[in-house]
């Protein structure tokens, strides 16, 4: 399939989706919530929120159910899509403010969220803070992340009779988590203190394929994570200069896998095989010419020509890249303003142990494994 073909293909399922592949039908209720202890009633503004002992509140809580009709293709909904039915937190604020700055363990609260409740992308941030001591910042996030677009990458065009697969040879059903926290000590001082540390994960199930003769189809078990680590000091000892030093540390873990675990027929010794799932008789695949007496459905499949045996992949990599970098910006001369950084940056990537097991033939070469 041409690269026009696939992206008119993709254009007509996106046409196909906005003109009636699905209904979603929202409704919507909005509370407001202004707490005063706790269990003080609702302020008449809520706009302007209301006060109790050291603290002014704001804040408001707007739930919803979500009602869902997909029509046509649910693979198509769910890969551009994939809003679920059911109740929803739509979103949340929460918003407190010390009067006199004498709160105890914070002056300043900020508290922000929205898809809570199954929507497939989930964001929470808070935001605290105590004048001279600290600031705060935190952001929690979660994609759910879905793809079944069936003609990408798809041998089976036209289908054949004898393996079906429904889905894409490349679906994948992932969810992804990112979390990022800073921290910053004695913000207003001459010398403060910068922490940071951000976390990225990858997990989930999908599918991909061996392309070798016949396309066998993998179980990939996608397990992908990144953890970031940052020290850095500003020093404001000059009047409108100020000179930061930063560390900077990233970890990179991939150890997804890849199985073959569609052994579906048995050859007339009774090993079991894949016989993959392109099938072209003329053009060999996924034997040049069928076996006699064979005791396989269909009675084409020859483990001697090009069927899978067995296949397993698994390279777990290690990638370290820390960072150094030196930052000056000064406005000490008040007709020049001047800024430089420099950095520098080394990367280690290390497979300690490839493994690959892989019994059948490579047609491209005639190579058997």
């Amino acid at each position: 399939m041409s690269n026009y073909s696939g992206a008119k293909r993709k254009h007509e399922n996106r046409s196909g989706l906005t003109r009636g592949l699905r209904r979603s039908c929202l409704a919507l209720l909005v509370f407001v919530f202004l707490p005063g202890a706790l269990g003080s009633a609702f302020a008449q503004d809520a706009v302007e929120g209301i006060d109790n002992g050291n603290y002014h509140y704001q804040g408001s809580f707007e739930f919803g159910y979500r009602f869902v009709n997909p029509n046509g293709s649910q693979a198509i909904y769910d890969t551009f899509v994939d809003d679920r039915q059911g109740p929803r937190l739509l979103e949340q604020t929460l918003n407190m403010h010390s009067l006199n700055h004498q709160g105890g363990l914070f002056h300043d609260l900020f508290l922000s969220s929205f898809g809570g409740g199954g929507d497939p992308e989930n964001v929470g941030r808070m935001r605290l803070s105590k004048n001279k001591w600290y600031n705060f910042n935190a952001t929690v996030r979660r994609d759910r992340n879905f793809f079944d677009y069936n003609n990408l990458a798809n041998p089976l065009n036209p289908a054949n009779p004898y393996v079906q697969v429904n889905s894409s040879p490349h679906a994948f059903e992932t969810v992804r988590r990112m979390d990022d926290y800073n921290l910053t000590l004695l913000p207003q001082s001459a010398v403060r203190i910068r922490l940071g540390y951000t976390r990225n994960n990858t997990v989930g199930p999908a599918f991909s394929t061996d392309h070798q003769g016949t396309d066998s189809l993998l179980l990939q078990s996608t397990r992908n994570l990144l953890n970031g680590y940052q020290i850095g000091v500003d020093f404001r000892v000059l009047p409108r200069t100020s000179i930061s030093y930063d560390q900077f540390l990233q970890y990179y873990k991939g150890d997804s896998s890849w199985n073959d675990q569609n052994f579906i027929f048995q050859a007339a010794n009774g090993t079991p095989i894949d016989p993959g799932i392109a099938y072209n008789t003329p053009a060999g695949q996924p034997c040049a010419a069928p076996v006699p007496n064979a005791a396989t459905t269909p009675p084409i499949i020859n483990p001697a020509c090009n069927a899978f045996l067995s296949y397993g992949r698994w390279a777990p990599v290690r990638v370290s890249y820390p960072t150094e970098q030196l930052t000056l910006q000064s406005h000490y001369f008040r007709k020049l303003d001047l800024s430089a950084r420099v950095s520098y940056s080394s990367s280690d990537s290390n497979i300690a142990s490839w493994y690959e097991d892989f019994a059948g033939l490579a047609t491209r070469t005639r190579e058997r494994a």
